[in-house]
């Protein structure tokens, strides 16, 4: 097991105005301390999504240390207590720092997914798990199904719900192509407007049109819905002169660094006299 293995289910309400988007950005692999974390895209990314007031969707990655066999192999070491309690204290400060950073978001936070680089603390508890206590918000586990409820106020019980169906990733094909088949396979398991990974440190987004029937007051109405699938980048630079990467020792391709921009916009649409709400979803790089 790569991560946790954690399933999820979490409901994440956004009040919104009728016909204007709000912005979610899927974000993850930032890989906050190593020494390849591409600092300035990873600030300007933040100040850009800031002054949107946009929400995030975290996609796993969030610190280096560790990776699945470094755990393995911490975990068989006998070290003294004084050791451990030596990596728990550099943990924190890792922790603390993306906390700080991402403390303008509380609230805006829809949930932040594991991935397979965490540090396991003794208690049990993994960084990302600190993390989210740290921003009080939602720690979604490996793989995650969320309800994102958008409502035009507090009080209404109108608006409509947009799906997410989100895992940190597994690899697939070193080309593009092969790395979104990947992620639209996930619809064989779940029926979503949105299926997420991230892992490969590739950026794209592919989208496909659903049929679907709806009942209302003028009887059967059929629905175009959107599916947007999204491999979410990293912040992880595969290459810088002089230093030595795994991407380099390997052959592979640099990383695309950034997030994925995703517009949600709650429309209203009227038929035949009768009054329907839908979610649109748009992604961008």
């Amino acid at each position: 097991m790569i991560s946790t293995g954690l399933f999820t289910l979490h409901r994440f309400p956004i009040q919104v105005q009728q016909n204007e988007p709000v912005v979610l950005y899927a974000f993850g692999d930032v890989h906050r301390d190593s020494p390849l974390c591409s600092t300035y895209e990873w600030q300007r990314f933040l100040a850009q999504a800031e002054r949107e007031k946009a929400y995030l969707l975290g996609m796993g990655d969030y610190i280096d240390f560790a990776s699945t066999g470094e755990r393995k192999r911490l975990s068989q070491a006998e070290l003294h207590e004084t050791t451990l309690h030596t990596f728990e204290d550099v943990a924190d400060r890792r922790v603390a720092q993306l906390a700080e950073e991402l403390r303008p978001f509380e609230g805006r936070i829809v949930s932040l997914l594991e991935g397979n680089h965490y540090f396991a603390y003794g208690s049990g508890i993994t960084s990302t798990q600190k993390l989210c206590e740290e921003l009080k918000c939602h720690y979604a586990g490996a793989s995650a199904f969320i309800r994102l409820a958008l409502h035009r106020n507090k009080n209404s019980k109108g608006g409509s719900v947009c799906d997410v169906w989100a895992h940190h990733g597994r690899g697939a094909s070193r080309f593009l192509g092969g790395s979104l088949n990947r992620v639209q396979q996930m619809q064989e398991q779940a029926d979503a407007s949105i299926f997420a990974m991230g892992h490969d440190h590739k950026r794209s987004v592919g989208s496909n049109a659903k049929l679907c029937l709806s009942q209302g007051g003028g009887g059967l109405r059929l629905i175009h819905r959107r599916q947007v699938f999204v491999r979410t980048g990293s912040f992880l630079k595969g290459f810088e002169r002089d230093t030595v990467s795994y991407a380099a020792d390997g052959a592979m391709s640099p990383n695309d660094i950034g997030p994925v921009r995703l517009e949600l916009t709650l429309c209203r649409d009227q038929r035949e006299g009768n009054d329907y709400q839908e979610v649109e979803v748009k992604a961008t790089l």
